[in-house]
């Protein structure tokens, strides 16, 4: 698995903060940041394309610029 989907993994999925992301991938916090943005702008592009209604001839149910900004979910971590 690449570096940036491990940041999506771990980020997303996971609900790590980029200091722990950054911890358990063993590098900085600035390579786990842009990992992060370059995996975002990816999947971006991405969904934008999947969801263009000349592309797809699906409706379009919600912006890429939305899901950017949703704010993603707390995740409790066990002690």
């Amino acid at each position: 698995m690449g570096a940036k989907a491990r940041v999506v993994e771990l980020r997303f999925f996971g609900g790590l903060s980029v200091q722990e992301t950054a911890s358990v991938l063993k590098t900085s916090e600035q390579t786990v940041l842009r990992d992060w943005k370059l995996a975002r702008t990816w999947l971006a592009r991405s969904w934008k394309w999947r969801q263009d209604p000349d592309v797809n001839d699906g409706p379009r149910a919600i912006s890429t610029r939305a899901v950017l900004l949703m704010p993603l979910p707390e995740v409790p971590h066990p002690a």
